[in-house]
Parts: C-alpha cells; sequence; structure tokens
C-alpha cells in the first residue's frame, strides 16, 4: 500500500458547504506499507469540536475512508462522544486533518 487515503465526513446538509467535508491531510509523507493478512493499518484523525455553536454544531454521520490505489469507500459511523467538528471548508491552515497510514499492532 502506498500513498495516503482520502477521508471525507458525511453529514446533515450544511447550508454553505453540503453534505460532505472533504479532509486534508497533514504534511507528512506516505511511506510504503506491505499489509500482511490479518494485519490493520490506521490514520490518526485530529479535529477541532465546534462545542460553543448554540445549535449543537455540525456532527457528522459517518467517516468515509477510500484506501490508497482504490475507487470504493470504507464506512464507519462518526462516535456520539465525538461531538461536533468546527467545518474549516478551504481553509489554509485547518484544523482538522488526517495523518498517513501506520500499521496497527
Amino acid at each position: 500500500m502506498n500513498g495516503l487515503p482520502d477521508v471525507e465526513l458525511d453529514g446533515p446538509d450544511d447550508p454553505v458547504n453540503g453534505r460532505a467535508y472533504q479532509l486534508p491531510s497533514t504534511e507528512a509523507k506516505a511511506k510504503p506499507l506491505t499489509v500482511q493478512p490479518g494485519k490493520a493499518v490506521g490514520s490518526d484523525l485530529s479535529y477541532l469540536r465546534n462545542d460553543d455553536d448554540p445549535t449543537g454544531g455540525w456532527i457528522p454521520n459517518e467517516v468515509l475512508v477510500t484506501p490508497p490505489g482504490s475507487k470504493t469507500w470504507i464506512r464507519a459511523p462518526w462516535p456520539v462522544a465525538a461531538g461536533s467538528v468546527l467545518r474549516q471548508d478551504g481553509a489554509t491552515h485547518p484544523g482538522t486533518f488526517y495523518g498517513p497510514l501506520t500499521p496497527i499492532s
């Protein structure tokens, strides 16, 4: 496996930005990984919460991940305890981003 996944948050329709929030990756370089059968890889996701929004903020429904070299999403529910996300669509230095894939032991 070589490269970065694509990561998107899908949630309720935001009047300005829509349902999908395409996340940027960190500037860290991805290293080629060999994933043996029965093993897994993961990526760290950092995000800014939006707890100050009186409406409760934008809370994603799912995290959608496309592994490098694939065209198929892997879907995972957004954990309820994770709360709302401050959307920064188009920001030059957003506080919400993900890192390269790393082995999970």
